[in-house]
């Protein structure tokens, strides 16, 4: 007797064997996928369900890892890693320390070697170029800022702009309400947006037109490094560009599913 005229003597219709097959070929042509069982009556809804949805677990497991990686790092463990200091124009050398970051070492600039004027960090080439795979991910890094000697810290400068990215004319900012302290302060910036980006030229709240094309040839990438008018010690450490997270909604659907279509 065929396998068809057993499922059809088992109470299968032509109709589910059909479907069957027509899964069956689908599951195949997943990467890492086995042949199904034969349907049983009454279990074709969920076994073809675990299938398609097992395909798909397969195709979001592939995604799920390849988002995973970051776009651009900096610890600072060993070197600046080429990050510089904007001041009116010029680039100036930090000073790298080896330990005392947040973890291991991190990069610190003095506002007296700098003219005590406002002045930024800014990101070496590996973050710059073509990062459109940022677009809803986020930038995160950390900042302190200790005091040192000379004229004392006042909050002058606490209301501009934090984070600066530039693709030719157009310059989009984003103005965190968090301020660095002694103790290291973390900042997740979300590259949407709707996060709270801003026109420079315009003045107006930015569009995702602008971020796409700011993120599609970032030619700059600048981080506030001056907080406070005033005389301090600013660190930055572990700086991580991060594209956008895949979503794990299908994943936990395929695991319910495949747990209640075993148990049966």
């Amino acid at each position: 007797m065929s396998d068809r005229s057993f499922l059809q003597g088992a109470g299968t219709t032509p109709a589910a064997w059909r479907t069957w097959q027509t899964r069956a070929k689908f599951q195949a042509g997943c990467v890492g996928a086995v042949e199904p069982d034969p349907p049983e009556a009454g279990t074709m809804k969920n076994r073809g369900l675990a299938c398609a949805l097992g395909c798909a677990l397969a195709a979001g497991t592939t995604a799920v890892d390849a988002q995973a990686d970051v776009i651009a790092t900096s610890t600072f463990d060993e070197t600046d890693e080429g990050w510089r200091i904007f001041f009116r124009g010029d680039l100036f050398v930090p000073q790298h320390l080896n330990t005392g970051g947040n973890p291991g070492g991190y990069i610190s600039g003095v506002d007296q070697r700098i003219g005590g004027q406002r002045w930024f960090w800014t990101a070496p080439d590996a973050f710059l170029g073509d990062v459109s795979a940022a677009y809803g991910g986020s930038l995160s890094f950390d900042l302190i800022s200790l005091p040192g000697e000379g004229m004392p810290v006042n909050d002058m400068y606490l209301t501009q702009q934090d984070v600066l990215l530039t693709r030719g004319a157009l310059t989009l900012s984003f103005d965190d309400p968090k301020t660095p302290n002694e103790s290291w302060t973390s900042y997740e910036v979300i590259l949407r947006e709707t996060a709270g980006w801003k026109n420079e030229q315009t003045g107006l709240p930015a569009t995702e037109a602008d971020m796409r094309f700011v993120l599609g040839g970032l030619e700059e990438l600048m981080l506030r490094g001056d907080y406070r008018g005033g005389n301090q010690v600013n660190g930055l450490d572990t700086v991580v560009l991060t594209p956008e997270p895949a979503t794990l909604t299908l994943l936990v659907l395929a695991a319910a599913l495949l747990r209640r279509t075993h148990t049966k």
